[in-house]
């Protein structure tokens, strides 16, 4: 004699498989969700931290206190210390010649004594040099020579 499944035994175990199942779809469905959460939350991390060493960057070899957001639009601008809002989107900065110093053709420093505006005479100055940085990097500044 061959015992097999009556119909009913048969409902209710597919109806078992099926919670089963239906269970194991939702706790896949929320591991993938956080793995996917966490790979979005790593790469803004990583973009933004990149972008922020950029900037750090970019502003190591700024004179201090130079630092200012601008508002293309409206053309206002304020000191980067005292923005409170969005309305700024633009640095602004005076930069040192950090090309012309690793090169050692300007010292950085200034003879006040000997200077008068708008001629400024500085110390172990090559303005060639220097002219050719920012022609190559601006294409429009012009410094004119200064003898010391």
């Amino acid at each position: 004699m061959v015992r097999s499944f009556t119909l009913f035994e048969l409902i209710i175990s597919i109806v078992i498989s099926m919670l089963f199942f239906m269970g194991v779809l939702v706790v896949v469905s929320k591991i993938y969700k956080r793995d996917y959460f966490m790979i979005k939350s790593y790469e803004f991390e990583s973009k933004s931290e990149i972008i922020l060493s950029k900037i750090s960057n970019y502003l190591y070899y700024r004179v201090p206190f130079s630092v200012i957001g601008y508002n293309p639009v409206t053309k206002n601008y304020k000191y980067i210390g005292e923005i409170n809002n969005n309305s700024y989107p633009v640095l602004e900065w005076v930069g040192e010649f950090f090309d012309a110093k690793k090169e050692l053709n300007l010292s950085g420093f200034i003879d006040l004594y000997a200077s008068k505006k708008p001629i400024i005479k500085a110390i172990d100055f090559n303005a060639d040099f220097i002219n050719e940085i920012l022609k190559n990097k601006y294409q429009k500044i012009n410094i004119k020579r200064i003898r010391i």
